[in-house]
């Protein structure tokens, strides 16, 4: 499985399993970032705080 993959604009964004192989977040809000919402989250508290206020996404 590749690290990277396009996204629809076309731009390379790290996978998920990248993310977990990396084994830490580092805080640049990675669109595929299995840390999120968690204790180790490392975003800004102002991300989070956004993030925490939205309702979740339709899957």
């Amino acid at each position: 499985m590749p690290d990277f993959e396009p996204n629809a604009d076309g731009l390379m964004v790290a996978t998920r399993e990248f993310l977990l192989r990396r084994g830490y977040c580092c805080g640049c809000s990675c669109r595929n970032c299995p840390y999120r919402g968690t204790p180790l989250d490392r975003r800004p508290a102002i991300l989070r705080q956004r993030d925490a206020e939205r309702p979740p996404s339709p899957s």
